[in-house]
């Protein structure tokens, strides 16, 4: 997890420019079902949809996403 966000990062992805759902699940390192879940919680938003009617979000979105996903993994490391 903490690798895609390095990987982010390093290809210069801290711009504006808006993510597909597919994107903010890989640099995040997780499924896209756990993006959606977080849109449902109203923990990320996306900032729009594109002409295909895509979410699109903002690279904001990993950087959300990456430290709740790695503290659940540590939690789980550490209670096993």
């Amino acid at each position: 997890m903490v690798q895609g966000l390095r990987v982010w990062l390093m290809h210069g992805l801290n711009n504006n420019r808006p993510l597909s759902i597919g994107s903010v699940a890989r640099l995040a390192g997780v499924p896209l079902t756990t993006v959606r879940f977080y849109e449902r919680a109203n923990v990320v938003r996306p900032m729009g949809r594109s002409g295909a009617n895509y979410r699109l979000y903002s690279p904001d979105a990993v950087a959300r996403i990456t430290p709740i996903i790695t503290s659940l993994s540590f939690t789980r490391a550490c209670s096993a």
